[in-house]
């Protein structure tokens, strides 16, 4: 397997490190938004027995604004991933032929390529 150029590399692993980084973000604003979605459940449970018809809907307004902020992060991070894809497929544009196969510039990573530049 050939070597692909220091700086190519360099850039390239930022790329995939700050993707990954992003993906890692969403998991864990998803995980914390459920959390908190069953924390306001338990503590309805704990505040009141038989709860009122406004005590549901000022519960189920609690659980909504979580799962709004929670969808407004998701949204946000998912954005960033949209930005930063973009910004590397035009560094990929400006590789050397070779690097560009390497990283499968032209699509070599979604058709299963073994690139350990490739990233799922």
């Amino acid at each position: 397997m050939t070597e692909m150029s220091k700086p190519a590399e360099i850039l390239y692993r930022a790329f995939l490190d700050e993707l990954r980084f992003a993906k890692q973000q969403q998991w864990t604003v998803t995980n914390y938004t459920l959390l908190l979605m069953g924390a306001a459940y338990g503590l309805a449970r704990l505040t009141v027995k038989s709860p009122t018809f406004c005590g549901r809907v000022a519960w189920c307004a609690v659980v909504v604004v979580v799962v709004a902020l929670g969808l407004l992060v998701l949204v946000d991070l998912e954005d960033h991933l949209r930005a930063t894809r973009a910004r590397q497929r035009e560094m990929e544009a400006k590789f050397e032929p070779a690097d560009r196969k390497l990283v499968g510039a032209n699509g070599a990573c979604r058709s299963g390529s073994s690139s350990p530049y490739c990233v799922s």
